[in-house]
């Protein structure tokens, strides 16, 4: 079976949970022994960085995909009162990208979020990351508010299979979308971690490289309004103004729409030798602060399921995550600390018990590792290829059906 994954428009500058998740499918691929070719079908420049992802670049071919024009018409069509026309102006749009999908492929995964094109003569799979603009319409601006809903409807209603991350997801997603797909379309499939990479020891020395604390709370979190710094900044002031402890706590990730506030905030609580604000690092270093930490954290309000969850397991750091119902189905595999991601208060008391008994983890943090093993991505891989491999048996029932149905008694 020819497996195509299509990761045009991903962004090889971005550092971020999506592009983690695409390298990992990628990888999982490759590695699988179940035998299937495997084509990675990008711009140039993402290309080159998956290739340096791969164990073995032989096993998969790259196709370098040159996009079409007609950019700014498809645009339109997610504008009010245009919507009827963006299936098909996209389609026509990029019918030499259906083309050459269906040329080189059996299956085709869309691991970012979005089908390319809605006609496709073979059959797809999506995976939907967050339908975060539905719950939290107030973090978007209208214009991608109207992009993410003229772009998932059409997503939901001309995907052969929709693939979620948690249970709760796919309940999500039947709430927002139950109208245009039945149940039986929608996949669950968890995400997966380089087990090999976390579980490693690093060869950056976080400390001397960032001048970060021997103890220390990791957030590893794009600064966007729904990862919740705001609330978590405010627990570790209280704390510090109640108890006389300054928990030190390390920031990874880009600076979006909540940078400004969270800069502002640790200026005018003065939390700067508490909060060190990293950015943007390195994927060793990245590695090297999970192992390092006393803690990881999640406070998101919203997620489809949490990376950082099977990072830190991988990683042998004990975790303290927001009580939402993808953590809570973690839960159940995983050892965690839950705590409510509106109320400060929860926050607070919730790290500062988790703080007082930081050396007492040691039977959560081996019981987590091992669990994060299932998770492996090659072991993630297989479930994707299981899925594509009952579709395509479906297809050819289908089709020698149809065929015995035609043949003249």
């Amino acid at each position: 079976m020819r497996v195509g994954v299509y990761l045009c428009g991903l962004d090889p500058t971005y550092m971020g949970g999506l592009k983690t998740y695409a390298a990992g499918v990628v990888k999982g691929l490759v590695a699988s022994t179940r035998g299937h070719q495997v084509a990675v079908f990008v711009s140039e420049e993402v290309g080159s960085e998956i290739l340096k992802q791969l164990p073995d670049a032989s096993r998969a071919t790259v196709v370098p995909v040159r996009m079409p024009g007609g950019r700014l018409i498809d645009g339109l069509t997610r504008l009010p009162g245009l919507e009827r026309l963006h299936v098909p102006v996209r389609n026509r749009r990029m019918r030499p990208i259906s083309a050459l999908l269906e040329s080189q492929c059996d299956i085709v995964l869309f691991p970012l979020s979005f089908m390319a094109t809605y006609r496709l003569r073979v059959p797809s799979i999506v995976s939907f990351h967050d339908l975060q603009h539905e719950s939290y319409p107030e973090f978007f601006s209208w214009r991608v508010l109207r992009d993410r809903r003229v772009r998932f409807g059409a997503t939901f209603r001309h995907a052969t299979m929709l693939q979620a991350s948690s249970n709760a997801m796919k309940q999500e997603a039947l709430r927002v979308y139950g109208h245009c797909v039945a149940p039986e379309r929608i996949g669950v499939i968890p995400e997966g971690v380089d087990y090999e990479a976390f579980s490693a020891e690093p060869g950056v020395d976080c400390h001397k490289e960032y001048g970060v604390p021997d103890e220390f709370l990791l957030y590893p979190a794009q600064l966007w309004h729904h990862k919740n710094h705001l609330r978590l900044l405010q627990a570790l002031d209280r704390i510090r103004s109640r108890e006389a402890c300054s928990i030190p706590l390390v920031l990874t990730g880009g600076e979006f729409e909540a940078a400004p506030a969270v800069r502002r905030f640790i200026v005018e609580r003065d939390l700067a030798k508490q909060v060190f604000l990293l950015g943007k690092v390195p994927y060793a270093a990245l590695r090297a602060l999970y192992r390092r930490a006393t803690y990881v954290l999640s406070a998101s309000l919203h997620e489809s399921s949490c990376l950082p969850v099977l990072e830190a397991a991988a990683s042998g750091s004990p975790l303290i995550v927001a009580d939402i119902p993808p953590n809570r189905e973690s839960a159940r595999v995983f050892k965690l600390r839950l705590f409510d991601p509106v109320d400060v208060e929860s926050i607070a008391s919730t790290l500062s018990e988790a703080w007082g008994a930081r050396y007492l983890n040691e039977q959560a943090v081996g019981s987590n590792r091992e669990a994060a093993r299932q998770y492996d991505w090659p072991v993630i891989a297989d479930m994707y290829l299981e899925a594509a491999e009952k579709m395509m048996t479906t297809l050819i029932k289908q089709s020698s059906a149809s065929a015995r149905s035609c043949v003249k008694p």
